[in-house]
Formats: structure tokens, sequence, C-alpha cells
């Protein structure tokens, strides 16, 4: 009769703790679930974010060729007239010394 109730007490205490474990891995598979749904999440907002990042470089990029195309003309532009001012200011400078000559 003892082994009995020791043999019913037993298995109603494994038949509880299968029933905790049971629960705890249903607990931690939520968990999983929650964090695994977290990440995907988190690569699509990576991968948006990454995309916007592509999107913006190549917008300055083309800025920055367009100012170094107008550098290059502008410093063109400066060459022809720097020559431009020297040969007026030679010119300038013969009728002077031709005046001074006279």
């Amino acid at each position: 009769d003892g082994l009995q109730a020791d043999n019913t007490q037993l298995k109603q205490e494994l038949t509880a703790s299968s029933a905790g474990v049971e629960q705890h891995t249903a607990e931690l598979q939520k968990r999983i679930d929650g964090l695994q749904a977290d990440n995907t999440q988190l690569k699509q907002e990576l991968t948006a974010s990454s995309a916007g990042v592509e999107q913006h470089t190549a917008e300055l990029q083309k800025r920055i060729d367009g100012l170094q195309a107008d550098n290059i003309q502008l410093k063109q532009e400066l060459t022809a007239s720097s020559a431009g001012v020297e040969q007026h200011t030679a010119e300038l400078q013969k009728r002077i010394d031709g005046l001074q000559a006279d």
C-alpha cells in the first residue's frame, strides 16, 4: 500500500513537472518567435537604410562631379582672363612708353 501511494505521488509530481516543462518550453518558443520577428524587421530596416545611404552617396557624388566640372571651367576662364589682362597691360605699357618717348 505504501509503495502504491509513493508510486501515485511520484506520477503526480512527474505529471506536474512535465506540465511545468511544457509550459516553460512554450514560453521559450514564444520568446524565440518574437526575437525572430524582431530580427527580420531589423534586417529589413537595415536594408532600407543601406539603400537610402547608397542613394544619398550617389547624389553627393553627382554634386561633387558637377562642382569639379565648374571648378575646371572657372580655372580656364580665369586663365583666359589673366592672359587678356596681361596682354592689355602690355599694350598700355607700350603706349605709355611711346608717349613718354615723345
